[in-house]
């Protein structure tokens, strides 16, 4: 195969989504391209900015967040398609002190998803613990599962007054 295929190759793939380098890297192995041509391919894609795993992270994390999932879930998630725990780590710090990843704070987002679990349903230790699994699951730090736990506890004992 020529240069221009894999280049095609390349570009054909990140018109859907983007990608992290990794991905991109795995995508054209599995093309059977030859890795001194990948190589030159995804060089000349991070000098146009198509590959950036920076900027990845910093579109991922909102929108993950969006769907209800912790900071480490989110990290994890990140580390799985590739990307260098480093970079995560600034996107991750960037992206909080721009207040886009937290414009609804960690503790509101795990409320919600333990409350959408609860699903209206009577509080008893059997459901708090699977809330507790739910929110562990979604990636969310024991410190913040405790608390929604005693939040959703404390607001049962309201009702039963």
């Amino acid at each position: 195969m020529s240069a221009k295929d894999i280049k095609d190759m390349a570009l054909k793939y990140l018109t859907y989504r983007d990608h992290t380098v990794y991905e991109m890297i795995k995508h054209l192995k599995e093309k059977e391209f030859e890795q001194i041509e990948i190589d030159k391919v995804v060089s000349d894609l991070l000098e146009l900015k198509y590959l950036d795993d920076y900027n990845y992270c910093r579109k991922y994390m909102p929108y993950s967040a969006g769907k209800g999932k912790g900071k480490e879930k989110i990290k994890l998630e990140l580390v799985h398609k590739g990307v260098d725990r480093q970079i995560i780590e600034k996107a991750m710090i960037d992206e909080e002190a721009e207040g886009e990843l937290l414009s609804v704070s960690e503790m509101e987002r795990a409320l919600y998803q333990g409350e959408k679990a609860l699903s209206n349903q009577e509080i008893t230790e059997k459901m708090l613990a699977k809330v507790g699994r739910r929110l562990s699951t979604l990636g969310y730090s024991t410190d913040v599962v405790y608390k929604v736990m005693g939040i959703l506890m404390k607001r049962s004992r309201g009702n039963n007054d």
